[in-house]
């Protein structure tokens, strides 16, 4: 899991690491300056949302999403690995990169 480096998710990331630990599950958490992804990455399916993660989102706000399985979980996954990389880093610096996919019938294609 990649979470937006600021102070409120440094809270967060402690509580999930605790609460993994504790139940025995094998949950990672890192933090990343500029993040503002909405998403889930697994082996075979995407989650990519506007729901923020929290309460409020998720009960007061009118939200959407997509889930993809096949061929395009490719693209995301791709970039969710390079986030993953970067945020282990902790560098001071930005990272920030737009990454855009177009999804067609059968295939997902990166927009550089």
């Amino acid at each position: 899991m990649i979470l937006d480096e600021n102070e409120g998710n440094k809270e967060t990331k402690e509580y999930l690491e605790r609460v993994a630990q504790k139940n025995g599950w094998d949950l990672k958490v890192r933090t990343m300056k500029n993040v503002h992804t909405k998403g889930i990455v697994s082996e075979d399916l995407v989650l990519i949302s506007s729901v923020n993660m929290n309460e409020e989102s998720v009960l007061m706000n009118r939200e959407t999403g997509v889930i993809l399985y096949g061929e395009p979980t490719k693209f995301f996954r791709n970039i969710f690995e390079k986030d993953w990389k970067e945020a282990e880093k902790s560098s001071p610096n930005p990272f920030f990169e737009v990454s855009l996919g177009v999804l067609t019938d059968s295939t997902c294609k990166t927009i550089s």
